[in-house]
C-alpha cells in the first residue's frame, strides 16, 4: 500500500475534493487539519485491520456462523454505526476496532473514517466524498494492494511462479470513483491472468474444494446438536458468536476442536453418518477419494429417484456462480498512444490476446454448469454405487445432485417463534425446495427485521408426523403465510397433488381468513391458471411485484417488508 502511495498524484487525487464534504463526512479527520499524511496514515491503518474479522476458516463459515446482538449493539455507542445484514466480516472487523481495550492502538486516526476504508460500511446520513470512494478501490478492488501481494505470494508457494510487481505499481496513474487508471495494458493483464491461474488451478482445485466441503458439511450438522455445538463454539447457542468467542478462533483452534469432537465418540454419533464420515475424513492425514465430472443434461431430464450414498460428496460451485474475476470497464488504460481513442480506454479494449478473457462473464469455476463428485476408491457397500452409476448413465444424476445442492443452505434458524424479541403474528413460508436459494434471502430479510417466523427446511423438523400434517399444520399454526410462487412451485402443485405444497395451498383455501401473501421468482403470467385464486379468495392472480428470481438482497428485503406490512394489517382485521 504504502508503494502505491508514493506514486506521484496519487494521494492528492484521493485527499483533494472540498474540505466542506469531507468535514461533514468524516468530521474527525479535520481535529488535527486535513493532509495527505492524514489521508496516506488511515490508508496504511486499514490496509492493516481488513482482515481482523476474518472468521477461521471463512471461506466456508462465513455464511454458516452469524452475530450475537451485543456485537451489533456494541458498535453503534462508539461508531454511531449500524452494521446489521454486513457480512461477519465486516461486522466482526467494526466490533473489533471500536473494542474500548483496542483504542489505543488507533488513537489519532478517524474511527468511522478508518472503518470506511476497512469495510465500506457508512451511515446512511453520510454522504461519502469522492476521495474516499476512490480510496476504497485501493483496498477493495479489482487491483487492490490485498491482491497485489496474496497473488504474488500464492503464485510462489503452489507453482515457484516468482512474480515482479514493479511495472504494474509503476504503471499506476490514479485511481477514482471508478476505478484505477493505469498507463500500460500489459502489466495488469498478465496480474489478472495469474490471479485467474490461481482460482482455477488452486483455490478452486477439487482438493481444496474437497476439504471445504467437508467442513460445510460438518458446521452444518453440528449447528443443530447442541452437544455438539460446545465443542466447536464453546456454547450450545447455533450459529450466533459473541466477540470474545472470535477472539478464540483462529483455523488451528477450530481443528484441534473438531478432533476433539472426533473423538469424542458418544458427541460425534449424535451427528448424521455422512456429517461422521465427513469429520473422519477432515481430522485424518489419508483421503483415499478420487472425483470425476458430471455434465448436465443435454435435454430436460427428471431427477433419480435414488438414495444417495453416504460416503460421495460433490460439489455444484454454486457458491462462486455469481462472482466473475473481472468486470468490464473496471480498469482504464490512459497513455499518449491512445490519444485519438479517448481520454481512458477500458482494458479489455486494449489487451491484444487478452481481449477475449476480459469481455463478458469472466468466470473462476473450472468447469462451469458440471458438478465435481468425490468418490471412494473402493467404496463398501456397493449397491448404492451402482444405483449413482446407473443414473450416470441415464443423465439423471446431474439433476438429483443439484436438488442436494450442499452450498444452498440456510443462514438463520428455521424456528424463531420462541424468540421474546422478535415481533409477532408468527409467518409460515410456504416453498419449493428447488427455490432454496430466495428462501435463504427471505429469511435473512425475516430475522433481520426481528420477526417470527417457521419454515420446514432441517433434515429432523415435524419427526413424528407425515410431512404433508406438518405442512397442514405449519400453515394452521401461523399468523400468516407467505407463499413464494415459482414455475417449480405451480409444476410441483399440479403434478403432486397429494405432496406437501398441495397441502399447504389447500390449508390455505380452508382457512379463508389466514392473511397470505403471494410473491414470485418468476413472471406474474407464469403464475395463471396453475394455482386455484379463486378458492383463495383471490378474483385473479394476485400482484406479486417484480420478480425475484436472481434479486439482490436489498430488492428482497424490500419484497418482505411490503408482504409483513400486508400480513400485519390483514391479521389487524382479524
Amino acid at each position: 500500500m504504502r508503494r502505491l502511495l508514493e506514486r506521484n498524484g496519487i494521494l492528492t487525487r484521493l485527499s483533494g475534493g472540498s474540505r466542506k464534504e469531507w468535514a461533514a463526512a468524516f468530521p474527525g479527520c479535520f481535529r488535527h487539519g486535513w493532509n495527505e499524511s492524514v489521508m496516506a496514515q488511515h490508508m496504511l491503518a486499514a490496509a492493516l485491520l481488513q482482515d481482523v474479522g476474518e472468521l477461521p476458516f471463512g471461506v466456508v463459515t462465513e455464511r454458516l456462523v452469524s452475530l450475537e446482538d451485543q456485537v451489533y449493539e456494541s458498535i453503534v455507542p462508539i461508531a454511531g454505526l449500524s452494521v446489521r445484514g454486513c457480512s461477519p466480516k465486516a461486522a466482526f472487523t467494526a466490533a473489533t476496532l471500536c473494542k474500548k481495550e483496542n483504542q489505543s492502538y488507533i488513537e489519532g486516526l478517524d474511527l468511522p473514517f478508518l472503518l470506511y476504508l476497512a469495510t465500506g460500511v457508512v451511515t446512511d446520513s453520510v454522504r461519502v466524498p469522492d476521495g474516499a470512494r476512490a480510496a476504497r478501490h485501493l483496498l477493495d478492488g479489482v487491483v487492490d494492494a490485498d491482491r497485489m501481494d496474496y497473488v504474488v505470494r500464492d503464485a510462489f508457494h503452489t507453482s515457484g511462479y516468482r512474480a515482479d510487481l514493479t511495472a504494474l505499481r509503476e504503471s499506476f496513474s490514479y485511481v477514482d470513483v471508478d476505478g484505477p487508471v493505469l498507463q500500460d495494458p500489459g502489466p495488469v493483464a498478465n496480474f489478472l491472468t495469474a490471479r485467474a491461474h490461481l482460482w482455477v488451478n488452486v483455490y478452486m482445485a477439487p482438493r481444496n474444494r474437497f476439504k471445504n466441503l467437508l467442513l460445510r458439511k460438518v458446521i452444518q450438522a453440528v449447528n443443530v446438536h447442541g452437544d455438539c455445538q460446545k465443542i466447536l463454539w464453546g456454547r450450545r447457542t447455533p450459529f450466533r458468536l459473541l466477540h470474545e468467542e472470535f477472539y478464540e478462533l483462529d483455523d488451528g483452534e477450530v481443528y484441534s476442536r473438531l478432533c476433539e469432537l472426533n473423538a469424542a465418540a458418544s458427541k460425534r454419533r449424535l451427528l448424521p453418518n455422512q456429517a461422521q464420515r465427513a469429520l473422519r475424513i477432515l481430522t485424518s492425514d489419508e483421503v483415499d477419494y478420487e472425483s470425476f465430472w458430471v455434465p448436465p443434461p443435454q435435454a430436460a431430464v427428471n431427477d433419480a429417484a435414488i438414495d444417495l450414498p453416504d460416503d460421495l460428496f460433490f460439489d455444484t460451485y454454486s457458491d462462486y456462480r455469481e462472482r466473475p474475476l473481472y468486470r468490464e470497464h473496471s480498469v482504464r488504460i490512459q497513455s499518449r498512444s491512445y490519444d485519438y481513442l479517448g481520454k481512458t480506454i477500458p482494458l479489455e479494449q486494449c489487451s491484444g490476446p487478452f481481449n477475449a478473457l476480459l469481455t463478458g462473464a469472466w468466470s473462476a469455476l473450472p468447469m462451469p454448469d458440471s458438478i465435481l463428485v468425490f468418490k471412494p476408491r473402493d467404496p463398501k457397500p456397493k449397491s448404492p454405487w451402482l444405483r449413482v452409476d446407473q443414473a450416470l448413465r441415464e443423465g439423471n444424476l446431474h439433476a438429483t445432485l443439484r436438488r442436494h445442492d450442499p452450498h444452498r443452505m440456510l443462514t438463520v434458524p428455521f424456528d424463531t417463534r420462541d424468540r421474546a424479541d422478535f415481533r409477532a403474528p408468527d409467518i409460515f413460508v410456504s416453498f419449493a425446495s428447488a427455490d432454496i436459494d430466495v428462501v435463504r434471502l427471505i429469511l435473512e430479510a425475516l430475522h433481520s427485521l426481528k420477526r417470527k417466523y417457521r419454515v420446514f427446511a432441517g433434515d429432523y423438523q415435524g419427526v413424528g408426523y407425515a410431512t404433508t400434517d406438518n405442512s397442514r399444520r405449519g400453515v394452521a399454526d401461523a399468523g400468516g403465510v407467505i407463499v413464494l410462487a415459482s414455475r417449480d412451485y405451480v409444476g410441483r402443485y399440479v403434478s403432486e397433488p397429494d405432496g406437501n405444497i398441495a397441502a399447504e395451498i389447500n390449508e390455505l383455501g380452508r382457512l379463508p381468513d389466514k392473511p397470505r401473501v403471494f410473491l414470485s421468482l418468476d413472471a406474474h403470467t407464469d403464475l395463471q391458471g396453475k394455482l386455484p385464486f379463486k378458492t383463495l379468495g383471490y378474483a385473479g392472480v394476485p400482484f406479486v411485484g417484480r420478480p425475484l428470481r436472481g434479486a439482490g438482497i436489498e430488492q428482497v428485503r424490500d419484497a418482505v417488508a411490503e408482504a409483513l406490512s400486508e400480513i400485519d394489517r390483514a391479521a389487524g382485521k382479524r
